[in-house]
């Protein structure tokens, strides 16, 4: 954690009262160890291996639900390399940034971030990125690929709260999150939040699950468990738009398209790409036959 970082932090007990600095070492440059504390409810936030912990989750069935998922992302701590999994990845990446349009001049939130397949990506335009995840493994994973010329700083944090200033970026990232926050309320918290964290004018890109043709075929749920014991929620492009509500809306579309012939289009080479995001453009087709929806979305100045 870098010490001039400070006035991003924000109490996620109370409201976001900005939060003060006690650490051995204050006020070098990059903090160690130490906390940062709320001065009006007293809670102190420790700062663990240059990492503040800001890690709080609900008592209630939904606490157990993301302790569950908690549990299950941190034996996962780096992204698989298998084809399938590469090539989703890659056509996500793509998708979004090329919707953020990142530049040197923008301060980026990405929020539930994991190890950082899509922040290290952003890194590279040369913003400087705020990553939150709720697994300290993961942020660790993440730090151990950045450079030392990579303007970003880590947290430990629940997507439901989240410990930043309001009005703080200009752009905002949230890559397959939201459908993992257990219920309806929840959900539509996590995004009323992102909108009070971004700067007027400035813009969300996000990406949820949908409830594609292939997964209607397969005769899945739109909601339920992986085996790994992660909720999930499928959502389809009205629902999305609905939970998106305060947010200028500019584009929803499908991303990873599952069309027959795909599979053998992917394996070959930047074509498949290609495709891939023209069928983005294509809402009948994208809607139906994207895993997963893109939303872009700007708050109204």
């Amino acid at each position: 954690m870098r010490a001039d970082s400070l006035p991003l932090w924000a109490c996620p007990r109370d409201g976001h009262f900005p939060l003060t600095l006690s650490a051995p070492e204050a006020p070098a440059a990059d903090i160690r160890a130490g906390a940062l504390a709320c001065p009006r409810c007293g809670s102190a936030y420790p700062i663990r291996d240059g990492i503040p912990d800001f890690l709080l989750l609900e008592e209630d069935e939904s606490g157990r639900i993301k302790r569950m998922e908690l549990e299950s992302r941190e034996q996962e701590l780096d992204w698989p390399a298998e084809f399938q999994q590469v090539y989703e990845s890659q056509v996500e990446a793509e998708a979004v940034l090329a919707r953020l349009q990142l530049s040197p001049h923008d301060l980026m939130l990405d929020a539930g971030c994991g190890f950082g397949r899509i922040t290290r990506r952003a890194l590279d335009t040369g913003a400087e990125v705020v990553a939150a995840d709720f697994s300290f493994a993961r942020l660790r994973t993440l730090r151990a690929h950045t450079g030392p010329g990579d303007r970003v700083e880590l947290a430990v944090a629940d997507a439901n709260h989240l410990p930043l200033r309001p009005a703080t970026f200009t752009k905002i990232l949230s890559t397959q999150v939201l459908e993992h926050l257990p219920t309806p309320d929840l959900r539509r918290a996590f995004v009323r939040r992102l909108l009070e964290l971004l700067k007027p004018g400035g813009a969300l890109v996000l990406t949820a699950y949908n409830f594609d043709e292939a997964r209607r075929r397969k005769g899945e749920p739109a909601e339920g468990y992986h085996n790994s014991g992660v909720f999930y929620h499928c959502y389809n492009a009205a629902e999305l738009r609905a939970d998106l509500q305060g947010f200028e809306v500019k584009e929803i579309t499908g991303i990873r398209h599952y069309l027959r012939g795909m599979y053998k289009m992917r394996r070959s080479g930047r074509a498949g790409y290609a495709v891939d995001h023209l069928l983005e453009k294509v809402p009948a087709l994208s809607l139906r036959f994207g895993s997963l929806l893109l939303a872009h979305a700007v708050k109204p100045q």
